[in-house]
């Protein structure tokens, strides 16, 4: 699904409204891909439709993540899973915390609110159900699905410590509340 479906999945709106008191709270908020994208809309900013991004790209930090509870010990650039079409535009205020080629990949709101684009929690099993699943979207944009299925295990230690650091960062920043 997609954060402009409010028609096929009239609970995207219950979703928004629930992110958006969740950050007027205080309380810590952690959403990626679709999740980063209704965060977005919640808060006053956009998720427009643009260029797939499928398959393992590179991402850089900006530097505002040098210095983020979730993104501080992420190396840059790393290389990691993208199945999207939309991006997210955060609201005026945010703090852009990483970028691929074609879109920003995460940022955060206050202090407690992040929204990640990108899937640096997929890897091995999950990583080849999708490259299965989605075979026709990812050789329409000339990637064979077998690289994604590689992709699961090559780099495996840089993926897991992106992971690592924004699921700990996240786990410190709720602890901490």
């Amino acid at each position: 699904m997609n954060p402009d479906e409010d028609a096929t999945y009239p609970w995207l709106g219950r979703v928004r409204d629930a992110l958006r008191e969740a950050v007027d709270l205080g309380l810590p908020v952690l959403g990626i891909c679709l999740g980063a994208q209704l965060l977005a809309q919640a808060l006053g900013g956009e998720a427009p439709a643009g260029e797939r991004e499928l398959g393992w790209h590179g991402v850089e930090l900006e530097p505002a993540a040098a210095d983020d509870p979730l993104f501080a010990d992420v190396p840059t650039p790393f290389t990691t899973l993208h199945w999207h079409r939309y991006s997210c535009e955060p609201p005026a205020g945010a703090v852009p915390l990483a970028r691929t080629w074609s879109a920003l990949q995460a940022f955060r709101i206050g202090e407690r609110s992040w929204g990640v684009q990108f899937h640096g929690e997929v890897g091995g099993e999950l990583a080849e159900l999708w490259a299965r699943r989605g075979a026709g979207a990812l050789r329409a944009q000339g990637i064979d699905p077998e690289d994604v299925i590689a992709g699961a295990t090559r780099d495996l230690s840089i993926q897991r410590r992106v992971a690592e650091s924004i699921a700990g960062g996240f786990g410190r920043v709720v602890a901490a509340t």
